[in-house]
């Protein structure tokens, strides 16, 4: 059971930093930033975000 939880709680982790990557700032005072970055989010909060999902992805690959 502790394996399973374990499990489960790095799948939600995992969905978290995806769903809160790259808002959708239309309408917002960061709108034109935004936009000037090809939508993508200059926070560090995403920056981090990217740069572990690109981790995970390289070391799913290299199993």
């Amino acid at each position: 059971m502790g394996v399973e939880n374990a499990l489960f709680n790095q799948i939600q982790a995992l969905a978290a930093l995806e769903d809160g990557l790259d808002m959708d700032f239309t309408g917002t005072q960061w709108e034109a930033e935004w936009l000037a970055n090809n939508k993508v989010c200059p926070c560090k909060a995403c920056i981090i975000a990217r740069d572990c999902l690109k981790l995970i992805g390289e070391l799913e690959a290299a199993k």
